[in-house]
């Protein structure tokens, strides 16, 4: 999906989950990301090995800017790195780092074999 696809799935998901967490997990832009949120509060935001998170109680329009504006960082950083491996396992349970770059390579930190993404 695009990042002004992306924005606009998170933002109806934050309206339709009024006084409640949200999460959400897909690809933007060909990196997959995935977050934890509470109204315009991105608690938690990763992907690519960057984990970031918003203010808190921000404005819609500034929530929709910070969307913008870490997609892009993603994007930027995946473009960059292309040949970083991701092994799901780890992206699944929080771990964020380098991969192998070899792809029979295991990881040393789930001991799986990394698949490019």
């Amino acid at each position: 999906m695009t990042s002004e696809e992306f924005v606009t799935e998170i933002n109806s998901l934050r309206l339709s989950s009024k006084k409640n967490w949200y999460v959400w997990t897909g690809e933007v832009n060909g990196v997959r990301v995935r977050l934890k949120g509470f109204g315009t509060w991105i608690q938690r935001i990763e992907a690519g090995g960057i984990t970031d998170g918003s203010s808190m109680d921000i404005s819609v329009k500034r929530f929709k800017g910070y969307l913008f504006e870490i997609v892009d960082i993603f994007t930027h950083e995946r473009n960059q790195n292309p040949t970083t491996i991701s092994c799901q396992y780890c992206f699944d349970t929080g771990w964020s780092g380098n991969h192998p770059t070899d792809q029979h390579d295991p990881c040393k930190h789930c001991n799986k074999a990394g698949e490019k993404k």
